[in-house]
């Protein structure tokens, strides 16, 4: 055998072992752990609740949005899902949507919200392994 081949066996052979293992998904982790979004989209279908289609494109809407988004993006401690949450704003008022990972993360955009919004915004967002 060539080393080119010996080094390329060495390298797939146990990657796809790997793949054929039994993989724990969310339900067998997280025990409670729901995967069903009906809910949410029978939410997003309601015409009073923005979805992010409804962002404004007034200069001070984005302008607003933009800081919110840069302090979550800073902030040291969140996951990629609370930095990658739905800001939504509609003449400044801003909702926040979308998966958390603890309560201690929806308290942290909470006070970022408070600090650049004021009382405009509502946090709509959901902690997903609450413990």
């Amino acid at each position: 055998m060539q080393p080119i081949n010996i080094a390329l066996s060495l390298v797939l052979v146990p990657g796809f072992i790997l793949c054929m293992l039994p993989n724990a998904n969310a339900q067998e982790r997280y025990p409670g752990y729901k995967a069903d979004n009906t809910v949410q989209n029978m939410r997003d279908r309601d015409v009073d609740n923005p979805t992010p289609q409804d962002q404004s494109n007034r200069r001070s809407d984005l302008k607003l949005t933009a800081r919110l988004r840069r302090a979550l993006v800073a902030e040291r401690g969140l996951s990629m899902d609370a930095k990658n949450i739905k800001i939504i704003d509609r003449r400044g008022y801003v909702v926040l949507r979308g998966p958390v990972d603890n309560n201690r993360e929806k308290e942290i955009i909470d006070r970022l919200a408070q600090q650049y919004c004021g009382v405009n915004y509502k946090n709509e967002l959901e902690v997903k392994f609450p413990r």
